[in-house]
């Protein structure tokens, strides 16, 4: 090889060389936004995580009272209903059919006449 060749090759690698600086150079740049954006990541996956478990609080209490009331008014129809019961087929059951009988043909007499 020649000198001349050996300078130009020598030259053509301090180029090179110089290239690689600059690629590791923006490597290091680009890692370093990486941990930027993971770190703000991470406090965005943190809030919202904190935000879904106080939602997921909320929920739990609302469904709650949700299956508290539906119990409360399930037991209350079914006391209405017994009350009902007693009415219409108990004791009073036939005075009450009775009754019903007698305004029916009342308002059939005010409806005719």
């Amino acid at each position: 090889m020649t000198d001349e060749v050996a300078n130009l090759v020598i030259e053509q690698l301090k180029l090179l060389r110089g290239d690689v600086q600059g690629l590791k150079s923006e490597q290091r740049a680009t890692n370093e936004r990486l941990d930027e954006t993971n770190q703000r990541l991470d406090g965005v996956i943190r809030t919202t995580n904190e935000r879904f478990e106080r939602v997921e609080e909320r929920l739990d209490r609302v469904v709650e009272g949700q299956i508290r009331m539906a119990t409360a008014l399930t037991a209350e129809i079914r006391h209405l209903g017994d009350r009902i019961d007693n009415v219409f087929i108990g004791p009073l059951g036939s005075t009450v059919r009775d009754h019903e009988e007698r305004i029916q043909r009342l308002e059939k007499r005010v409806d005719e006449g």
